[in-house]
């Protein structure tokens, strides 16, 4: 193990630790009758908006807020209840912009100023959509969740947070980007022409089909833990620096040429050159096991 990677192992080890101790200290606090939502200043108010056109782009960002976005066979038109958040000390309220403009729909947070903000619950903005409407999406929340059901695309899908997890369902688009910098990436009968799902501190699982034309997997610290469902893709990468990495590929192992790579832990797939479809796999620490379904 290099130097870096060395140090990276203990930074995140002492990460976890100072993690779990405040997490003890507040189940402590808590069952002991401590109310920690009384240090904070922030109150939030939930509001609606409902399209006025039919909406073909949804862009969304927001700076503390988990995401909800639900496809509905029987919506009509795109339903919107977001949280305003108001400081208490100071009576300074968040500005929330919600425009519409050539069947493009903005939902904007813009940044605010409170002086103790502490939730032990994150507030919830949700869009409710009809089901095929959506031509793009684009989600961004610095702190919060970010999940997604029910919703066919034309387009191309991204969701981006800090802090949160990913969740995708039953989802169709074009390009599909996903990226976290702490918190997992979970997907459920994924569709789409190009997957990049990437986090930097959480795993990565899959439930049900995947069918892409390429998809590409990465995770820092986290499992790659794919093989609860299937992979049908023509180019597919794997990626995990501290983690193990286990996936299920539509096909024959004939099917497939793979270049790989490892330093520590076991694995069940070696490089070698067969069939058109690729399979790339880099792992620093952890375990390999790459199976196929025939």
């Amino acid at each position: 193990m290099t130097r870096k990677k060395f140090n990276r192992f203990f930074v995140v080890a002492g990460l976890v630790l100072l993690l779990l101790g405040l997490v003890l200290f507040v189940t402590g606090m808590s069952l002991a009758g401590w109310d920690f939502n009384e240090l904070s200043t922030t109150v939030y108010r939930q509001e609606t908006y409902t399209a006025n056109q039919s909406v073909t782009s949804l862009e969304i960002s927001y700076n503390n807020a988990d995401v909800r976005l639900l496809g509905d066979e029987q919506a009509k038109s795109v339903h919107v209840s977001y949280p305003v958040c108001t400081d208490r000390v100071t009576n300074a309220q968040t500005k929330v912009t919600v425009t519409e403009e050539d069947g493009t729909l903005r939902i904007q947070e813009e940044a605010r100023l409170v002086l103790v903000s502490w939730q032990l619950s994150t507030p919830v903005l949700t869009v409710t959509v009809p089901a095929s409407e959506l031509k793009t999406l684009h989600v961004v929340t610095k702190n919060g969740n970010i999940d997604a059901g029910d919703l066919v695309l034309s387009g191309d899908a991204a969701f981006e947070t800090k802090n949160g997890e990913i969740r995708a369902a039953r989802l169709h688009s074009a390009a599909l980007t996903m990226q976290t910098d702490a918190g997992a990436i979970r997907m459920e009968d994924i569709v789409c022409a190009n997957l990049k799902a990437e986090t930097d501190l959480g795993d990565i699982t899959l439930a049900g089909t995947l069918e892409a034309d390429s998809a590409e997997f990465s995770t820092d610290l986290g499992d790659l833990e794919l093989s609860d469902g299937i992979i049908d893709a023509d180019g597919v990468s794997l990626s995990s620096q501290m983690g193990d990495i286990r996936a299920v590929l539509r096909g024959t192992q004939q099917d497939y040429s793979a270049d790989i790579t490892w330093e520590m832990g076991n694995t069940n797939l070696y490089p070698y050159q067969s069939g058109e479809k690729r399979i790339t796999i880099r792992s620093s620490l952890g375990d390999i096991d790459v199976s196929f379904a025939g």
